[in-house]
């Protein structure tokens, strides 16, 4: 290459070029990665036309021409902070993926998968009729770009469907594999993203074929450009060039595989991995196997898991090299008319026995499409001659083998081929033993390959809190960095302003010292792979308690200091705890408050956003050599830069690995300049040392580092032997030394767009807007890793308390595993209006006797189940057949009691279907936890074998039942009764009162109908809240803003349970106060029903008040007892108007139709009740909690006059009844000397 085309990487301390940057001098440097390019002097078009990096075609539109960087091309680039901005995203800026996740149909998407993986396509055809192996290389090929080291790449954001990934040699034809997914993700849409899909893909083809994956875990966000923050290394050619850089130049192949340039992974520019011919197409397996070595261990890979994978996924599927025909050019390089596909081949048909990608032939197993251990059979037992595949590749054949291998296509059968990489699992020492041993221990080899994949397929996810779907496996792993569960509440408001005011007071500490050890605690944060962060408080922990960057003497000074407050508040405290993790941010919190100066603004109002929560880690669940990679090459928050013999490897600038750490960090450019600007002020310098500290009140939070900075009576000069890396400012008129100062300092008043942002604070205002942004991307920092209170889930009543685990096992989606609740209380809407009427007919004691027992053998089904479909159904029909006892107590209780005593009695009956539901959650949140939902069924199931017991020995109680036994026993110990006992109907009259008239009744009663629709709603809000409240208060709920485990998430239905209490007590207390004198008025059994809603006039204010209490305190993270107490007045208002209501129903109706009518409003209530959960938390979550809850006040409101509008016009209403057959006078007014009558229903007795 002719030296005007010669492009090389910069000096070790700068990106540099020829002209106008630092350290061109090192052009003469014989190391390649110190090289610096020159070009000479020649045409302008030439140098387009044949320049690496410029289109041959001119473009004078959409960023094209001559830009800033072709003239200098060291500029500092800000470009990957402006990088996957939300409104970028086509699915809106607030599109909340875990949301959209939870309304997948999991089970639906991979049966569409697993059929796709036969569904051949004429265009691509699967290679043995089976799309399997293709996939499985997509989804390695997604996951595999992971590097430990800096934590980029991998599959996490779906990056394979952008350049340079979409057109990368390794990963040719995988573009048709995407394209066979399209159909599929145009089916289900936004709910499931590109990166998890082609995940997903990989894991059903592996499931399908025979491997038990350990499970899968969605919540892999996609993005929507190139990430242009990884550093794929610095060579102008791909494979089978494309390393010169990365190995420094070298061809000694043994003593370069450890020297590969980090972070990179792979070996080869365009490799996933290694190359399959060997180092530089050796074809040697033993230089092959230390290739092999430190590209996996890059990856986070040790020796068996290599092994492992390799093993596992060679033993599906082929390689392709039909013929060494050239591949048109990749997608990025295609024509538009080929939509994005690339590697046009022209060889023959140009696919199936035709295709080429890359360049071996290579069939591993005797079984392509089956799960065998024949990959690693062959590897032993043949013996292998190298040789050429038809393209001239390197590879292996057993010549002397055996011709049973499958030609995917023509039904013809090969020799054993290998590539040889795959010989360096039999050549190297270490890997062979691990191998050998696998030979004969299939099952051993099918645990380590589950594993291994599983590892290689969510390694870059972070923290198990963000894995999503049904099939998250149980079992946690040291490389997800593991935390505790919290075993207690967060630390109230109050607990913090105690904490904060003693950590200011602890001796040995500062404002600099705690704003450092805080920052360095969160700044650990990778966005790549979502490790690090504050939560865990590893900074406590080895390696990170021993990190230069730490100022160790400086962090135990401070960790001393706060674990003595940490262990003093949770000896003293009984209801909650704090750990050491929150503890270190509130810390860092309270110095910054403290620093805010006295002439700030509205300084009193500036508090640090602190979200509690956080547990801490232990030694044991801390891998130091994982977590050693999270040590950054610089920190130009705390100005440091790594410089130690080991430890540095960074070729960048000072400023670039700043920019890269802001990142890294997903901040933004203003945020990066306000938070560097902030800690130099506080004095958060890793050292204390006053570079860069250009304050003269350090530790107090000003913009002052800003306006000294662009302040032009200082000039600045490089110190003498710091390779450019410390400067000196001086007063420009005096020479006197005013500041000291690193790269990291200089740029923002050097790189334009930096300085820009760097005017704005120091300017007129700057002061108070500095506070205020500084504060904002603090606590975005220090919430970085906090994804355990955002991520979205669901969770309601008994039942619900065991959704994720039913969600889990099954393999259904958080929403369908709620049909479970819905599903349930539909049916016992359904079943009421059946079972009530029939106790009008049959008689209420054979009711509960025949329903009861079945009842409970559809809860055994349920407990039982072995697949969700059988849960489904045996919940629907225990709903149903649990509905008697609900709707024919009513009229039991009619029977029993006089009017006189209804009003006692009845809100015992009444208040029953509500103090279930609100206790259950309190038992089941624990339940749950410990046994799993199948418990849940079996506390269910004691009970009605309890109540079963109970009620065998008890008597008929309806009137018309009882007289029709008596008179057939009269009957036949005497002379024939006359025809009226005779009780024997035609069919469609049993048709017409049994199925219909609860119908009848809900639509032609206009009592039955307004009472039953407000009733309704309350119930329906009622079952709301059992959805809302964990979203609200989880910890792995929604809105992140209490953070509660199950089991104290249960413990906040008490307020619910309390709230029924309170409003049974006041139904009874008002009707003991007013009915004895209204009976002593209107005689025994005449009192008018609408008496009866005294209790609904009072309640239904109640109602809206509460859930606009509720909603608001809630939206804005009140203290939790405000949200909680908010829900007892709902509670109160909802049993008072229930109760009242169906006191008004049952007194109206009597109980020879009472049951039909309440069964009627058991039909709505209960549709109304099952269907509000399903769309409750996507309601709060779209709507806000403030909003949602305030619609739901709206509608409460508008039902408020229902009571009051019957109790003044009812005796009107039932004057015209067709159902009400009791008599009683009006309401006192003008016409009550007027008695209601009304015949209704004749029944001959």
């Amino acid at each position: 290459m002719v030296a005007s085309k010669r492009y090389v990487l910069a000096g070790l301390l700068a990106q540099a070029s020829a002209q106008g940057c630092p350290y061109a001098a090192a052009a003469a440097a014989a190391n390649k990665r110190d090289l610096l390019a020159v070009r000479a002097d020649e045409p302008s078009l030439d140098t387009l036309a044949h320049s690496f990096g410029k289109c041959a075609q001119l473009s004078d539109a959409a960023g094209g021409g001559t830009r800033s960087r072709d003239w200098w091309p060291c500029q500092l680039r800000l470009d990957v902070l402006r990088q996957f901005s939300p409104e970028q995203n086509p699915l809106g800026a607030d599109f909340d993926y875990a949301a959209a996740f939870a309304t997948l149909d999991y089970n639906g998407l991979k049966a569409d998968l697993k059929a796709l993986l036969t569904q051949s396509q004429a265009w691509w055809p699967a290679d043995f009729g089976n799309y399997g192996g293709l996939l499985i290389r997509m989804a390695w090929h997604s996951a595999g770009t992971y590097r430990i080291v800096d934590g980029r790449g991998g599959g996490g954001m779906g990056q394979q469907r952008f350049a340079p990934l979409n057109s990368w040699p390794d990963n040719a034809n995988l573009d048709k594999a995407r394209r066979l997914l399209w159909p599929i993700k145009q089916k289900y849409g936004s709910a499931i993203s590109w990166a998890d899909l082609m995940i997903l893909a990989g894991n059903v083809a592996l499931e399908t074929m025979g491997v038990p994956v350990l499970g899968f875990g969605g919540g892999r966000v996609d993005t929507w450009q190139s990430d242009e923050s990884v550093y794929w290394g610095s060579e102008t050619t791909f494979v089978p060039e494309g390393n010169d850089i990365r190995y420094n130049g070298s061809t000694d192949y043994a003593a370069r595989a450890s020297r590969l340039q980090e972070p990179l992974a792979a070996t080869h520019m365009g490799l996933i991995y290694v190359n399959p011919e060997g180092p530089d197409a050796t074809g040697d397996p033993k230089l092959a196997a230390l290739d092999i070595r430190t590209a996996f261990g890059r990856m986070g890979m040790n020796d068996s898991e290599t092994v492992a994978l390799i093993a596992g996924g060679h033993a599906f599927g082929k390689t392709h090299g039909a013929s060494g025909t050239a591949l048109g050019p990749p997608p990025e390089a295609a024509p538009l008319e080929a939509q994005d596909l690339g590697w046009y081949n022209s060889f023959g048909t140009g696919n199936a026995d035709d295709t080429i990608t890359s360049g071996t032939e290579v069939i591993w197993s005797k079984t392509p499409t089956r799960w065998s251990n024949g990959f690693l059979n062959s590897l032993f037992k043949n013996e292998w001659t190298l040789v050429k595949s038809p393209a001239g590749a390197l590879q292996f054949e057993a010549l002397n083998g055996t011709r049973d291998y499958p030609d995917p296509f023509n039904k013809t059968f090969r020799r054993p081929t290998m590539l040889v990489t795959d010989l360096a699992l039999r050549e190297d020492p270490t890997y062979r033993a691990i191998a050998e041993k696998w030979v004969d221990d299939f099952q051993g080899l099918t645990d380590a390959f589950a594993a291994a994949w599983f590892k290689l397929t969510h390694r870059d996810m972070g923290p198990v809190s963000r894995y999503l779907g049904p099939e998250v496996p149980k079992q946690r792993f040291i490389w997800q960095d593991p935390l505790p569960e919290a075993k207690y509440p967060p630390i109230s408001e109050a607990d913090q302003e105690v904490l904060k005011a003693q950590i200011l007071k602890a001796p040995g500490v500062n404002v600099s010292s705690l704003v450092a050890v805080a920052w360095g605690s969160a700044s650990t944060f990778r966005g790549g792979d979502k490790r690090g962060g504050a939560n865990g408080a590893r900074i406590a922990l080895e390696p990170q308690v021993s990190w230069e960057v730490n100022n160790p003497k400086q962090l135990r000074v401070v960790l001393d200091a706060l674990t003595n407050i940490k262990d003093a508040f949770n000896k003293k405290s009984r209801t909650t705890q704090v750990s050491l993790a929150d503890l270190i941010v509130l810390a860092g919190n309270a110095a910054i408050e403290s620093a805010i100066p006295a002439t700030t603004k509205a300084k009193a109002k500036v508090k640090v956003p602190f979200t509690p929560g956080r547990v801490d880690a232990t030694q044991a669940d801390t891998d130091p050599a994982s977590f050693a990679y999270l040590l950054p090459q610089a920190d130009g928050f705390r100005n440091w830069r790594n410089a130690s013999a080991g430890g540095a490897w960074a070729l960048a600038s000072t400023e670039a690995l700043l920019v890269d750490r802001a990142q890294q960090l997903t901040l933004t450019a203003p945020e990066l300049v306000a938070l560097v600007g902030g800690l130099r002020a506080l004095g958060a310098v890793w050292d204390n040392s006053a570079r860069g500290v250009l304050t003269a009140r350090p530790g107090t939070l000003t913009n002052d580092f800003f306006v000294n900075l662009l302040d032009m009576e200082t000039v600045w000069t490089a110190d003498e032997g710091s390779g450019g890396e410390l400067f000196t400012g001086r007063d420009r008129a005096t020479g006197k030394v005013r500041w000291q100062a690193t790269r990291a300092d200089l740029v923002f008043g050097a790189q334009a767009e930096l300085r820009a942002i760097a005017e704005v604070y120091a300017e007129a205002g700057g002061q108070e807007r500095l506070v205020a942004d500084f504060v904002k991307a603090w606590a975005k920092v220090m919430d970085l890793d906090r994804f355990d209170v955002k991520k979205k889930s669901f969770a309601s009543s008994v039942y619900t308390s065991g959704a994720d685990d039913i969600s889990r096992e099954f393999g259904v989606s958080q929403t369908e595993s709620l049909l479970g609740l819905s599903l349930f209380l539909w049916a016992l809407g359904l079943g009421a209006i059946i079972a009530a009427p029939v106790s009008e007919y049959y008689g209420r004691r054979i009711v509960y006797l025949t329903t009861v027992p079945v009842f409970g053998l559809f809860i055994l089904g349920s407990g039982l189940a072995q697949n969700f479909a059988t849960l489904a159904v045996c919940r629907t029909l225990a709903g149903f057949f649990g509905s008697a006892v609900v709707s024919v107590g009513g009229g039991t209780n009619a029977d029993l009691w006089p009017p006189a005593l209804t009003g006692f009695v009845y809100p015992f009956y009444f208040v029953s279907p509500f103090l279930g539901p609100a206790f259950g959650p309190v038992i089941g949140g624990f339940l749950s936890e410990a046994k799993g939902f199948r418990w849940l069924e079996w506390v269910i199931l004691f009970m009605v074998a309890f109540i079963y017991l109970y009620s065998l020995p008890q008597y008929e109680t309806y009137k018309k039942t009882i007289l029709e036994k008596r008179a057939r026993a009269e009957k036949r110990s005497s002379a024939p009764r006359p025809r009226a006992f005779k009780i024997a109907l035609p069919s469609s009259a049993v048709v017409q009162r049994i199925v219909l008239k609860p119908f009848r009744m809900l639509f032609v009663e206009s009592i039955v109908l307004f009472m039953t629709i407000y009733m309704a709603f309350n119930f329906a809000v009622f079952y709301s809240f059992f959805a809302a409240f964990p979203y609200i208060f989880g910890a792995v709920g929604g809105s992140g803003l209490y953070n509660f485990t199950a089991g104290q998430e249960g413990l906040t239905f008490i307020s619910i349970a309390l709230g029924c209490v309170v409003g049974f007590v006041a139904v009874v207390y008002i009707d003991r106060r007013t009915y004895p004198a209204l009976e002593a008025k209107y005689g025994a059994g005449a009192v008018p029903p609408e008496y009866r809603l005294y209790g609904a006039m009072v309640g239904c204010a109640l109602n809206p008040a509460s859930l606009f209490w509720f909603g608001w305190s809630a939206n804005a993270g009140a203290f939790w007892p405000s949200p909680v107490v908010a829900a007892v007045p709902f509670a109160v208002g909802n049993i008072m108007v229930y109760s009242s209501g169906a006191l008004y129903i049952m007194n109206s109706y009597g109980s020879l139709h009472g049951a039909s009518a309440l069964s009627a409003n058991s039909l709505l209530r209960y549709a109304a009740g099952g269907a509000f959960p399903l769309f409750t938390v996507q309601m709060f979550s779209s709507m806000g909690i403030g909003w949602a809850s305030s619609l739901l006040g709206f509608v409460s409101v508008a039902l408020v006059p229902v009571p009051w509008v019957l109790y003044k016009y009812g005796h009107r209403i039932r004057a015209r009844s067709q159902y009400i057959t009791i008599k009683a006078p009006v309401l006192e007014n003008p016409d009550s000397s007027r008695e209601m009558t009304s015949e209704g229903e004749e029944v001959a007795v």
